[in-house]
């Protein structure tokens, strides 16, 4: 009497009978395997970001290509500057120009200053108006408003 552990019929016992399997032996050896796999698709990056510049100008130079790992700080691309570096210039030139007014209106305000101390000192021994002394005053309130 012939038994197995399989589920296959009693009837179908013949079937073992198909053929040895084929074996092949290789001897074995150390080192790594290439893992490198060839797909077709479609690849989406998980994080992304889209930057826009703060201000509109042609690009001169890129220094990263797209898709390229970057870090903070470094340069992306340069843009065209003649239209910024001529804006520096004026605000430049405009500092310079409220820097002369700010030391002329000092310059006013301490005239006008030392002239309502001589006034002062005329008015205590009544050799001077109360009227040239108040317009003094005022002039000396405005340039201080001046300067400030």
């Amino acid at each position: 009497m012939f038994m197995s552990c399989s589920t296959e019929d009693k009837g179908q016992q013949g079937r073992r009978d198909r053929g040895v399997p084929t074996v092949e032996a290789v001897v074995a050896q150390f080192g790594s395997l290439p893992l490198e796999e060839r797909l077709s698709g479609s690849v989406k990056a998980f994080n992304q970001t889209e930057i826009y510049p703060e201000v509109s100008s042609p690009v001169i130079e890129i220094f990263v290509n797209n898709g390229e790992r970057v870090s903070a700080g470094q340069r992306l691309l340069r843009l065209r500057d003649t239209e910024a570096s001529e804006q520096l210039a004026q605000a430049e030139a405009s500092l310079r120009v409220a820097t002369a007014q700010v030391e002329q209106a000092r310059a006013n305000l301490t005239r006008l200053e030392n002239q309502l101390n001589r006034a002062i000192a005329l008015r205590d021994r009544n050799l001077s108006s109360e009227a040239e002394f108040e317009e003094l005053q005022a002039q000396v309130i405005s340039a201080r408003a001046a300067l400030n």
